[in-house]
């Protein structure tokens, strides 16, 4: 468990920083965040054995960022 925190921590301050650098949109990253939080929260999930499922929340999320 501690090594997949470390893993999700690193890469994702990792991609944070090239988004940063290559100034891309602020949609992008926004999406890019909330797409990365859903995902961390589906594994954690799958880790403590409880049942998530952001394939809703993922799809409400795309309809809202598009109307920005």
């Amino acid at each position: 468990m501690i090594t997949f925190l470390l893993f999700f921590l690193i890469s994702f301050t990792i991609c944070l920083i090239i988004l940063f650098k290559n100034k891309k949109p602020r949609k992008e990253i926004i999406l890019f965040i909330t797409i990365a939080m859903l995902g961390f929260a589906d594994w954690i999930s799958i880790i403590t054995r409880h049942n998530f499922n952001p394939n809703k929340w993922i799809g409400i999320i795309i309809d809202q960022i598009s109307f920005w």
